[in-house]
């Protein structure tokens, strides 16, 4: 059996992507800044769930360009509705993109399967919806 450098062996030093330990850190680096910004009912609800749904549909690859358009058109409403300020959206973008990795970091080998079927579809129907001007 022919042998590798031990260098090759352990792979390189740095690989692209978040793995679950990237994810721990960069939720404990941004805590600090969130702290606080907890959406309450009508205080930025659904500027969260919206950059909830937005990321959950990214994890699971459902993104197509009607959602993407139904997310641009929705965000500016959506932070206006919620009467905040820029520091207070950005903890709020934070902590829906960390609940959203730590949802699917949760899900184990192949559990995130079942979970994109059901609220990764949800979410991606939800803002192929919002692409569309509501009367």
């Amino acid at each position: 059996m022919k042998r590798f450098p031990r260098q090759l062996q352990s792979g390189p030093a740095w690989r692209p992507g978040v793995s679950g330990l990237g994810v721990i850190l960069i939720i404990a680096l941004m805590l600090p800044a969130a702290v606080g910004a907890a959406p309450h009912h009508g205080s930025g609800q659904s500027y969260f769930q919206l950059h909830y749904d937005y990321e959950v549909a990214g994890i699971c690859g459902l993104l197509s360009v009607a959602s993407e358009r139904g997310f641009e058109r929705e965000r500016p409403l959506a932070a206006v509705r919620s009467g905040l300020d820029e520091a207070a959206l950005r903890r709020l973008r934070i902590l829906a993109y960390a609940a959203a990795a730590r949802e699917w970091s949760n899900r184990g080998l192949g559990g995130n399967r079942a979970w994109c079927q059901g609220e990764g579809q949800a979410a991606a129907a939800k803002l192929k919806s919002l692409a569309v001007p509501q009367d």
